[in-house]
């Protein structure tokens, strides 16, 4: 827990940061004015030019890094540990005054001298050209520093007070590897360790034991290096990286095994640690330390190279190590952690490393939903965007709610609005049908037509996605005033009783006996059949529909009184009564009649539910087998169909979706 003094601390170095980005500022200001005297003090000095040049470059990039710190929030005692020591390790510890020369005493003497009329170099002013000589190459070593750090201050600042874990996810594009490469390098020394998703598996053992603090700190150091495809020694900079991994591992090792050897007390070495991490996880095999290399231990007692590890169990050693070795209380991020890892493993492993290193803020990068949500005690970070080299955005997520929290994840990677159907996956006919109809929108089959309601609702007003979610659901018994409240919701009913039913329209009836070869008068045979179900199936129809109708009733709660007890019952008794049944059943009786008897093929596929009665049925025994599949198929090939169920069956819905665009 941070101090009051120590807080104070922390604000007396950004403090000293913006005093000294001023001095710079104003030195620069002053060689540019002076460039001819400059030139003159520091003639016999070959690369004097050459730092003056690359000091003036600075010039723009100065004024951005102390907007940047005015603009920051005041810190206050609201931060985690982790970021506590990362400001005393970027900013606090940082000899902001020890800069040589840059400093007000220097700059004003230095001034004086550059201004003087005549400009005469006298023979008492040996430290002020001294100064002329060293200043240009500390602006440019203290301005690169400074980007660095700044950078860094701007990024880390936003999550300085979330507690614990961070998984931050996004859409391909978003900038999340873009995140992890920015920060390489911009905490030399500092308590930051990036695990990148390049990595090279391969150990070659040691011909002797190096020094144990300059091998941990040389992977230290790694860790938070840049590791960018365009470095000339990149290849060998990652060829080498498990090598210094296990070199600082076995000397750290050593050491414990010399200071035991001189009466020290125990110590268990990090080695031996990150070995018994491994056996747990990857229980067919053991590691054993051997004259400065580690072999491989079959469970016949035969032992091999540590390289015959497969890609996967290396990656177990790999991370595991470099996590152990990561600088106490520090960030460490990691680019793909389940990378190389099966599933079975991914999970358990860093579960592990974060009880091992509860000092540390892990920060996973990552596209793998299963992973995201595997990270229980983790806070979940929408990236909507990181630019380089600071500007992130990104939106904390809330997992709990009516949308589960894998298809949460999944659709905020979407760029599309949503439209949410009934079916329980993507073999769902209404899922294939809305894909082929509307491809502008990312479609998700939600289960049940309340599930799509709650879906929709939840989407639109959570506030973490940029688009908008829409509903479509099927026709089922739901009277004209729910009709009305669904589409007020964004849910829209289609102009048939359930999907199935639109796929026997007419003008599909009449393309599919042509494509599928149907035999003469196989549409008129379909009809026919049709109705003959229709009648057969004319009472339990009418009870089906009763049934839903009062189901809806109670499931959906579109009791309208709120107010009084009495009036509740009374609108309650008047749903459950029996002279209300009574009047559904004849109501809809003599509708369904009325339709059967007017012939009206369209006007019955508005209310009976025949489902795989009709695709299944009646159409393979009249026009083909599997026609729900083929006529799907249909549908993806020619868009003058899709049109023609977009305007006949959709048509509010479009209108609703997709607002006009405004004229010039």
């Amino acid at each position: 827990m941070i101090t009051d003094v120590q807080l104070q601390e922390i604000k007396l170095a950004l403090t000293s940061a913006e005093e000294l980005i001023t001095i710079m500022c104003n030195y620069i200001k002053l060689l540019k004015c002076h460039e001819l005297e400059y030139g003159i003090v520091t003639s016999h000095e070959t690369n004097s030019m050459e730092g003056f040049r690359n000091a003036i470059a600075l010039e723009s990039v100065l004024p951005e890094y102390l907007e940047k710190l005015k603009s920051l929030p005041e810190q206050n005692l609201d931060m985690t540990d982790v970021y506590q020591n990362f400001l005393f390790s970027a900013f606090v510890t940082y000899s902001w005054n020890g800069q040589a020369f840059l400093n007000d005493n220097y700059y004003k003497k230095v001034s004086e001298l550059l201004t003087r009329d005549p400009f005469i170099i006298a023979r008492n002013d040996t430290d002020l050209v001294n100064a002329l000589k060293h200043v240009p190459h500390q602006i440019v070593n203290c301005g690169h520093d400074l980007g660095e750090k700044v950078t860094a201050l701007i990024v880390f600042n936003k999550i300085h007070n979330i507690q614990g874990n961070i998984v931050m996810i996004g859409a391909n594009g978003s900038g999340k590897s873009t995140f992890s490469r920015q920060l390489k390098g911009k905490l030399k020394n500092g308590n930051l360790s990036i695990l990148s998703a390049q990595h090279l598996l391969f150990y070659e053992p040691l011909e002797s034991i190096p020094a144990a603090s300059d091998s941990i700190e040389l992977v230290r150091r790694f860790q938070g290096e840049e590791k960018l495809s365009g470095k000339n020694d990149l290849a060998q900079s990652l060829l080498s990286d498990m090598n210094k991994l296990i070199s600082a591992l076995i000397a750290e090792h050593t050491d414990c095994a010399l200071d035991l050897y001189d009466g020290c007390e125990r110590k268990t070495s990090v080695l031996s640690k990150c070995i018994s991490i491994w056996e747990a996880l990857i229980n067919h095999r053991s590691l054993s330390i051997s004259r400065g290399k580690i072999e491989v231990i079959s469970l016949d007692k035969n032992s091999y190279p540590f390289n015959s590890l497969s890609d996967g169990e290396k990656a177990v050693f790999y991370y595991t190590g470099h996590v152990m070795l990561a600088s106490p209380s520090s960030y460490i991020v990691i680019d793909e952690p389940e990378n190389h890892l099966h599933h079975s493993i991914c999970d358990k492993l860093w579960n592990r490393l974060e009880a091992e290193r509860a000092d540390c803020s892990f920060i996973y990068l990552t596209h793998n939903l299963n992973f995201a949500l595997s990270r229980t005690n983790a806070t979940v970070l929408w990236n909507k965007s990181f630019l380089a080299p600071d500007q992130w955005d990104f939106e904390k997520i809330d997992l709990k709610g009516d949308i589960p929290a894998a298809l949460q994840l999944e659709l905020l990677g979407s760029r599309k609005n949503v439209i949410f159907c009934e079916g329980d996956g993507s073999n769902s006919i209404d899922y294939k049908l809305y894909s082929l109809l509307f491809t502008e929108f990312t479609v998700v089959p939600a289960g049940g037509h309340l599930d799509v309601i709650a879906y929709t609702k939840a989407y639109n007003s959570s506030g973490l996605f940029q688009q908008k979610a829409f509903g479509l659901i099927d026709g089922d018994c739901h009277s004209p005033e729910q009709v009305d409240a669904y589409q007020n919701r964004g849910v829209f009913t289609i102009q048939v009783n359930e999907v199935e039913n639109l796929l026997c329209d007419m003008y599909i009836l009449d393309i599919a006996v042509k494509q599928f070869c149907a035999q003469e008068g196989a549409k008129e045979d379909f009809i026919r059949r049709f109705w003959c179900e229709y009648k057969r199936q004319l009472e339990e129809q009418t009870l089906w529909y009763v049934y839903n109708t009062i189901n809806n009733h109670f499931r959906e709660n579109f009791l309208e009184e709120k107010h009084s007890v009495d009036r509740i019952k009374e609108e309650l008794s008047q749903i459950a009564s029996a002279s209300f049944v009574d009047q559904l059943y004849m109501d809809r009786k003599a509708l369904l009649v009325q339709i059967m008897e007017s012939n009206d093929y369209d006007e019955a596929m508005k209310h009976v539910s025949f489902k795989r009665g009709l695709t299944v049925g009646i159409t393979k025994a009249t026009i083909v087998d599997k026609y729900t599949d083929r006529v799907l198929d249909l549908i993806k090939k020619n868009e003058t169909l899709r049109e023609h169920i977009r305007n006949k069956y959709f048509s509010e819905f479009i209108e609703r979706s997709h607002p006009c665009p405004v004229q010039p």
